[in-house]
C-alpha cells in the first residue's frame, strides 16, 4: 500500500502548492513530473528526464519543462511553509546551523553569465571558494540553513548584486520572527564578523560562532587584555575589541570558551550569547559540533539531487528548481518521519512495510537512516506513478497536507 500513501502526500501536498501560488494546470502537472524525478532519480538535468508523452525531442522537452520554471514563482511558499512545519517541533536548544556552501561549474563562462542578453550563459555565475578543493573555481555559493535531521531554506547567492554577508542579514530577518526566539544558531569561522553578533544581540537571539584566532578580547574578571591565541584554556566572560579599532565594544558582553577539544588540534574558540551561559563548557562544545551534521545534510542535498549537474542559465528557472528540490526534501523528510512512528504499530500493512524496508537493508548492506530510507524510497516511486500523475483532486488543506497513513 505504500505506493498509494506516496502519491497521496505528493499529490496533496503539489495541489497546496499550485492552489496557493496560482498555477496553472499544465504548470502542475510539470512540477509534479520533475518533483517525481527528483525523487526516483535525483537528476535535475532538464534535458535528461523521463521523457512525456507528446515530447519527441529532449530540446523540446528541456523547453517545455524549462518554461514552466521561469513563469512560475514557488520560493517563498516553500520557505514558509517549511518553516512554518518546522517552528510546530522547535525547541528552545534545538541547534540551527547556518553554512555557505559552494556548488562548482567548472565549464561554466563568467561574462557570458553575467551578460545582459539571455541564454547566453548561466546567469550570475562567479568564481566562489571551493571547500574540497581548497582553491577558487566558478560556480555559486549557496546559503544553507537547517538542523541535523531538517533542510530549512538553500538559496542561490545572486553574484555582483549584493554582498555575502547581507544576504545572511537578510535570511535571518526572515526567519527569526517565526522562531520566536527559539532554538541555537551555530555558525562556522567564516561569520567571525562583529555586525552579526550585533544584529543577534539586539534580537536576544542564542547563539554560538566558532572565532578565527586572531581577535583581542578583555576579561571582565580581571580587566586583562588577550590575543585568543595566548587566552588560558576555560571558560571566559570577555568584551571583544572592534575589528579596526583601538577601543573594545563594551556595550555587548560575551562567553568565550577555549577548548582542547580533540588530541593533537588547536584549541576551538567559541563565542557565545550570555543568554546560554547556563550550559556547560562541554554541552557547548557538543552543541556546536552539531553543526557538522547541518553540513553534511548539505553535502548529501547537492549528491542526492546533483546540483553540480544542473545547467540552468535563466535565473528565474534556477530559483525555482532550487526551491523545489528544497521542497521534495522537506517531503521526503516528512514521509520517513510518518513512516518511523508506525514502525511498532501491530497493523498488517506496517508489518509488511518494515519487512520491505529491511529485506532492501539486508540486500544493499545498509543500516537505516534517512539517506538508506530515500534508497529505499525511489523503488517505490515507479509504482507510485500512476497514482501520483492521475487527474484526480485530493484535499488540498495545508492542514492536512501532510497526511500518510
Amino acid at each position: 500500500m505504500l505506493p498509494k500513501h506516496i502519491a497521496n502526500v505528493l499529490n496533496n501536498n503539489f495541489n497546496a502548492l499550485s492552489k496557493k501560488c496560482g498555477l496553472t494546470g499544465i504548470q502542475s502537472k510539470n512540477l509534479k513530473l520533475l518533483g517525481k524525478e527528483m525523487l526516483e532519480k535525483g537528476i535535475l538535468v532538464l534535458r535528461k528526464l523521463t521523457p512525456e508523452s507528446g515530447i519527441k525531442t529532449a530540446k523540446e522537452q528541456g523547453k517545455t519543462f524549462g518554461n514552466t520554471l521561469q513563469s512560475v514563482d514557488i520560493e517563498n511558499y516553500v520557505q514558509g511553509k517549511i518553516l512554518k512545519e518546522f517552528c510546530k517541533t522547535l525547541k528552545q536548544d534545538t541547534v540551527i546551523g547556518y553554512d555557505l556552501t559552494d556548488e562548482i561549474h567548472p565549464y561554466a563562462d563568467i561574462e557570458k553569465g553575467n551578460r545582459e542578453q539571455e541564454g547566453k550563459g548561466m546567469e550570475n555565475i562567479s568564481k566562489v571558494f571551493d571547500g574540497s578543493r581548497r582553491r577558487k573555481e566558478t560556480g555559486y555559493s549557496l546559503h544553507g540553513i537547517g538542523t541535523s535531521e531538517h533542510l530549512l531554506r538553500l538559496e542561490t547567492h545572486k553574484a555582483g548584486s549584493e554582498f555575502l554577508p547581507q544576504k545572511r542579514k537578510q535570511i535571518l530577518k526572515e526567519m527569526l520572527p517565526a522562531l520566536q526566539g527559539k532554538g541555537i544558531w551555530a555558525f562556522d569561522r567564516g561569520n567571525d564578523d562583529e555586525k552579526l553578533f550585533s544584529f543577534l544581540n539586539e534580537r536576544s537571539i542564542q547563539y554560538i560562532v566558532r572565532l578565527k584566532n586572531k581577535r583581542q578580547v578583555l576579561l571582565l574578571k580581571t580587566g586583562e587584555v588577550f590575543d585568543t591565541k595566548d587566552l588560558p584554556e576555560g571558560r571566559h566572560r570577555v568584551f571583544i575589541r572592534t575589528s579596526g579599532k583601538s577601543e573594545f565594544d563594551t556595550e555587548n558582553e560575551y562567553l568565550l570558551i577555549k577548548s582542547k577539544h580533540l588530541e593533537d588540534k588547536t584549541p576551538i574558540l567559541l563565542l557565545c550569547s550570555i543568554n546560554i551561559s547556563s550550559y556547560s563548557d562541554a554541552k557547548l562544545i557538543e552543541k556546536y559540533l552539531k553543526r557538522w551534521g547541518v553540513e553534511t545534510q548539505f553535502r548529501k542535498v547537492k549528491q542526492i539531487y546533483q546540483l553540480e549537474k544542473i545547467q540552468v542559465r535563466n535565473w528565474n528557472r534556477r530559483k525555482n528548481l532550487l526551491a523545489l528540490v528544497v521542497f521534495m526534501h522537506f517531503l521526503s523528510t516528512q514521509i520517513e518521519n510518518k513512516v518511523q512512528a508506525i514502525k511498532n504499530k501491530a497493523e498488517e500493512s506496517a508489518l509488511l512495510l518494515w519487512q520491505d524496508i529491511k529485506e532492501f537493508l539486508r540486500k544493499k548492506s545498509k543500516e537505516y537512516n534517512f539517506y538508506s530510507f530515500m534508497e529505499f524510497l525511489r523503488t517505490q516511486i515507479p509504482k507510485t506513478l500512476s497514482f501520483f500523475l492521475r487527474d484526480k483532486t485530493l484535499n488540498t488543506q495545508e492542514e492536512t497536507a501532510l497526511t500518510l497513513f
